[in-house]
């Protein structure tokens, strides 16, 4: 009985380490795609979201650094820059707010599809919308 539940255990721990590993590397396979190049905004979803005070607009530029730095070109000259955080498919990005010194804000996507070629973010704050980046 003993040896049934040690082989038991020890076969769960296997598995789970293994789902981890899977786990990671699928997370360092997508950090790769998107520090690959930089991202050019070909598709935004709502309008509402080309009427924010950082409007995304066809033509923006999107780029990430391996250092977990990002950038993004507004098509007027705007600039925002700050980290992100990749969490599974969840993306975070953290910048500096423009109206208030010293406050950070944080914007939080879920990428739905990433390919070499092609990124979909969904925006999960308010206003909602979807980004399509190549």
């Amino acid at each position: 009985m003993k040896n049934k539940n040690l082989l038991l255990t020890l076969v769960l721990m296997v598995i789970a380490s293994l789902t981890l590993q899977l786990s990671a590397q699928d997370n360092i396979k997508t950090e790769a795609l998107l520090t690959s190049k930089k991202w050019i905004c070909l598709d935004v979803s709502r309008a509402k979201l080309e009427k924010m005070d950082f409007r995304f607009e066809v033509g923006n530029e999107l780029s990430m650094r391996i250092d977990k730095k990002y950038s993004f070109k507004n098509n007027d000259y705007n600039f925002s820059a700050g980290t992100w955080k990749l969490d599974k498919k969840d993306l975070y990005f953290f910048y500096d707010d423009p109206e208030q010194a010293g406050r950070k804000l944080s914007t939080h996507y879920r990428i739905q599809k990433i390919k070499p070629n092609m990124l979909v973010l969904k925006r999960m704050d308010r206003p909602k919308g979807k980004l399509t980046f190549k």
